[in-house]
């Protein structure tokens, strides 16, 4: 995925200000911090991938996909105030570059729609909150990797206080009516997220 070409064009479609390529920069210098193992580039990419799929249910496509370039900017391991930070990098970002306050706000309710625990209250929220969970769905190889990486970035603290976290998440998407918000994701990857999520909690 060309990802400086994807958010140049991106940047202008928002006429924002200043330039792209800086930003892209940046950004792209977060995701690849040495802690990170899961919420790396590659999860970047990948969630774009899954955007393609449902970005025709967007009233704001373009502001949903800006909220996904920001949505894990800032990854403390541990810290309960990633999706807050990152949804105010993103805001700094395009106050700077001059784009409406409109677009900023609605910019930091997506990212904090990717936060454990919150409800996606618009169309947009829910493809936001879809591409973010679209990892749940796949295939049980991709979807073992995908826990192992979690589990590295958490290196640092013991198996069982881990866990104990993990299945409390894990069990929350599981006790939701539904995984996913919109009817393609259901569709494609909602038996598979609970055959998956089943699995990895009843093996901890």
């Amino acid at each position: 995925m060309d990802l400086r070409k994807r958010f140049s064009a991106l940047w202008g479609r928002l006429d924002a200000s200043g330039n792209p390529d800086k930003v892209l920069a940046e950004l792209i210098g977060r995701y690849q911090e040495p802690h990170r193992s899961y919420h790396t580039v590659a999860h970047l990419e990948f969630g774009l991938s899954q955007f393609d799929l449902i970005s025709g249910l967007a009233m704001h496509p373009d502001r949903v996909e800006f909220s996904y370039f920001f949505h894990d900017s800032v990854y403390i391991i541990g810290a309960a105030d990633n999706e807050e930070q990152s949804a105010h990098l993103a805001r700094e970002v395009l106050k700077k570059a001059q784009v409406p306050v409109v677009v900023q706000l609605h910019v930091v309710a997506h990212i904090m729609t990717t936060k454990p625990g919150e409800k996606a209250n618009s169309p947009d929220q829910q493809v936001m909150a879809d591409i973010d969970l679209a990892i749940l769905g796949q295939s049980r190889d991709v979807f073992v990797e995908y826990e192992r990486q979690v589990r590295q970035e958490y290196a640092s603290v013991p198996e069982e206080v881990f866990w104990e976290a993990r299945k409390g998440i894990l069990q929350g998407f599981l006790n939701r009516p539904s995984i996913f918000s919109t009817s393609h994701f259901r569709e494609i990857y909602e038996a598979q997220a609970r055959e998956n999520l089943t699995w990895t909690i009843g093996r901890h």
